[in-house]
């Protein structure tokens, strides 16, 4: 037997099947669910329970796994940059400030 749970059945199911087979010998069912990607599963007893495996290790990943070394790196590069050219500017203005001295002499 196989079926599919959605939310328009509230993921539930109910069966009723037979307890004996025609020989008097109990019937000892058991469920299964097929693999899905990234989910684990769970059966305890007829329950199932999926649960993705990001979530399952308890430290949710964010997709950021790149070198914190890179980033100091650029950021201190990005940094030397910005003060490179402020000593510029204000290197060019002191000049710029000294000639019209000299102009108004």
């Amino acid at each position: 037997m196989s079926f599919a749970l959605d939310a328009s059945t509230d993921w539930k199911f109910r069966y009723d099947l037979a307890k004996y087979d025609q020989d008097g010998n109990e019937i000892i069912y058991t469920i299964d669910e097929t693999t899905v990607k990234d989910y684990a599963k769970s059966i305890d007893g007829y329950n199932v329970t999926n649960c993705h495996k990001s979530i399952e290790s308890g430290v949710p990943r964010t997709g950021d796994e790149s070198n914190p070394w890179l980033w100091f790196g650029l950021t201190v590069a990005s940094l030397g940059a910005v003060g490179i050219t402020t000593a510029c500017l204000i290197k060019r203005r002191r000049m710029r400030n000294e000639a019209i001295e000299k102009n108004k002499e």
